[in-house]
Parts: structure tokens; sequence; C-alpha cells
């Protein structure tokens, strides 16, 4: 719960009083969205984090804090922002910020603007009029960090009010003030600015550019055998160079943006919390793979059984041996995730995916007779399970490991990595099966 006191401020700027409030103090539930705007209940105070003179209009955290501009200077830039405010008129007909690109307009009441079909409701544009005013006063005081900082939270309230236009408009305002920064030295930018930088350019959709921002950062302990397979035709100056110019994250950090680029992957342009990259790094694989699944099922179902049991050669599976397959490695992973939480590692599991141990798995369990139509449900219903059994992953145990069948050690991560990969890998196998008979 938000507490707020009102109490009497003095303007630095015009010298008069007005009645103000602040917040004393506030609850927050959940987590904060990517670009780091507060949880529930904490978001919902917005508008008393900007205070506006209803003398002068001048805005601020705090309005008795004084402003390194001239009142005059103050009043100018208003004046530009709002397109020929006059200051004489009350409250209640002030201009109402609706964004730029044919968003601005001048409504000479809250009916007017209610007439032309905005929903928002009104003290939202309050607030991100003040949000706005603040962050053009911060770009004449050459500040782009606050500038950019106000214009998000311009976005912000353009999100709560639906005005998907607007909101975006504000992004890239922001995006505006940053770009120069991050384009002249990355590694001089805080990381939380370079979170906050990737998740407004995928709300904007620019996702190329996420894609180039994670290709300049990397994580303090880096695996020196990563670069050596990606970069080893560089020599160990051009290495030295490439890391230097790279922006060291912490693992946190790192992981949030490489969530944004899964994400940017989708074309994902929606608000999403932090804990999904902080807590569980694995959704995004998590959704696609409910996605395959709901994808599949009807297609799998309407094959008629001539295709499904199809054997192009015999050393091929057909498409039930295939869906069979799926199955096997659903429960198998599912069986190694819960081992690797709670046994000693690394973990000799058996082996049944190589050595022919899989059409052994394949064969014993003869799926070629069995229903059809109970196979694709199982397949089905299994994967919503290990997706169950991923979300609620011990993230403390990620880094055990097991030993597969050829000595290689697999860490539990990159085993939960790679398992969308083997599902995509044998539903294409499917669709050329199915390519052939129909």
């Amino acid at each position: 719960m938000s507490t707020i006191h009102p109490y009497t401020v003095k303007c630095a700027v015009c010298g008069r009083e007005s009645n103000q409030t602040r917040i004393t103090s506030y609850s927050t539930f959940g987590y904060p969205d990517l670009d780091f705007r507060p949880p529930s209940m904490f978001r919902e105070t917005m508008n008393y984090w900007i205070q506006e003179c209803p003398h002068c209009s001048y805005v601020n955290t705090s309005i008795d804090v004084p402003c390194d501009l001239s009142k005059e200077a103050i009043w100018d830039l208003y004046r530009e922002v709002v397109f020929g405010f006059d200051w004489k008129f009350p409250f209640r007909y002030r201009s109402i910020l609706i964004g730029r690109m044919g968003m601005f307009e001048l409504f000479e009441d809250y009916d007017a603007a209610d007439a032309k079909g905005l929903t928002t409701p009104h003290w939202q544009y309050e607030t991100a009029l003040r949000f706005a005013k603040l962050g053009f006063m911060m770009v004449k005081l050459n500040n782009q960090y606050g500038a950019a900082k106000q214009f998000l939270r311009t976005a912000w309230v353009f999100d709560d009010g639906q005005n998907k236009p607007a909101a975006t408009y504000w992004r890239k305002e922001a995006i505006k003030q940053l770009k120069p920064k991050v384009d002249q030295s990355l590694t001089q930018v805080s990381e939380k600015t370079i979170c906050v930088y990737a998740d407004m350019l995928r709300r904007v959709g620019d996702f190329q550019s996420v894609f180039k921002l994670l290709e300049q950062v990397r994580l303090p302990l880096f695996d020196i055998n990563y670069y050596a397979e990606h970069y080893g035709q560089l020599t160990l100056d051009e290495l030295e160079n490439l890391l230097n110019s790279q922006k060291e994250l912490s693992e946190q950090g790192y992981r949030l943006i490489n969530y944004q680029k899964k994400l940017a992957e989708r074309k994902d342009r929606s608000a999403h919390t932090i804990d999904k990259a902080k807590m569980n790094e694995f959704e995004v694989n998590n959704q696609a793979l409910l996605q395959l699944v709901d994808e599949w099922e009807p297609k799998l179902l309407a094959l008629p059984d001539e295709v499904v049991t199809y054997r192009p050669n015999n050393e091929s599976w057909t498409i039930k041996e295939i869906v069979g397959h799926l199955i096997d490695s659903a429960s198998n992973n599912t069986h190694r995730i819960i081992h690797l939480q709670y046994q000693p590692s690394p973990l000799i599991f058996p082996n049944y995916a190589s050595q022919g141990n899989n059409d052994r798995w394949v064969a014993i369990q003869d799926y070629q007779t069995e229903n059809w139509s109970d196979l694709v449900q199982l397949w089905k219903y299994i994967n919503r399970h290990i997706v169950h059994v991923i979300r609620r992953i011990n993230l403390e145990k990620l880094d055990n490991e097991w030993i597969s069948a050829t000595d290689e050690k697999v860490s539990l991560r990159a085993m939960i990595v790679d398992y969308l990969r083997h599902v995509e890998l044998h539903l294409s196998e499917i669709n050329e099966l199915i390519n052939i008979k129909l």
C-alpha cells in the first residue's frame, strides 16, 4: 500500500507556494519490467512522481529544486512543447499531450478529447505532459540520460493508456538520447542503461539493433574455448582488442540482454517482467516448445495411416517411430532434470540416445503398432509436463553435469537449451516424410 502526504511547496522558479503531494511509503508486488518499470503497487503512483507548479507550470521531481535554466528559457521551452500553450487557462483547460506524429493535439476541454475517441484517463495525459516537459528540460541541460529516463516514463503512461503509437514515439525519443552514448563508447555506459536500451529497441521493433548490441557485450568470466572456436582466426592482439571493445556485464545483466535477443528473434514487442530472464532463462524456449506442440498436434492427427507408417528405407524411422522417439527423449530428459537436482555431480546416467540404444527403445516399445491418436496425445502431454518441470528448476543446480555416452560432461543448463533444438530437428524430418507421401 502506498502512502501519499500533502504539503506546501515554494516554487523555485516563480517563488509562489502551492499544495503538492509526496510519496512517503509504498509497497511492491511482483517483478519490474525488463525496462525496470517498477511493479504494482508502486507503478500506480506515477501521477505523483513529478510535481508541477499551478502558477508557472514549472515541473521537477520537487518544484522547490532550482533549475540551471532561466525562468524565461523554461517558459519558452514549455511553449515549444505544447504549441502555443495559454498560461492563463485554468488547470482543467490545459493542453493535453497526445503525442507527436499526428498525436499532438490541443483541445479546448476534455469533452473534445473524448469526442476524438481517446480512452486514456485524463490524469494520464497530464502525467505524460509533466514527464515530457521535464525530459525536454533535460535535453536543454545536455543531460541525455535524464532526458531518456523521462521520455521512457512518458511511454509508460501511454502503455497504460493502450496508446501504442504514442508509447512507441516516446521510446524512440528516449533511444535518440541514448544512442550517441552507446555508439560512442558502450564500455562507458552503465549495465542498467544497456539493459533498458535493449528493451526499448525491442519494444519499437528495432530487432537488428538488439542483435548487434548482444555482440558488443560479454560475461566477465568468459569461456576462452568459446572465443578460440569463434574467433580462432584472430591474433592474440586482435582478440585482446575485441575483448576490450566489449562491455563486460554481470551474469544477470548478460542474461537480461540474451533474453532480449530471444524475444527479438520471435519479433516480440510486448512487455515482459524481469523474472522471466532472471529466474528462468528458459522461458522463451518453453513458449516456443508449447507453440510447436499446439501447431503440430492437429497436423499430426490429420495424417492418414499410410503416411505415418511409411518407411522410406530399412534404416529410417517412420513418422510414428519418430514421434515415439520424441516421447522417449522427453521422458529421459525429465529423468535427467530431476536426478541432476539432487544427485552428486557429475552424474553417470544410463545411455539411451546413442550406440543404437535409441533404436532399441523404439523397437522394444513397438511404436509402429501403437494407436496413433494415443501416441500424439502422449507426445503432447509429456512435453507440456517437461515445460512444467523446467519452470520449477532449482537455479542453483543448473551447472550440475552428467556424463554422456561419449564421456562428455553436459550441464543441466546446456541439456535444457538443447532439448528444443532436438525437437525441432525431428519435426523437420517428419515434415520431409509428409512431403514425400502427400
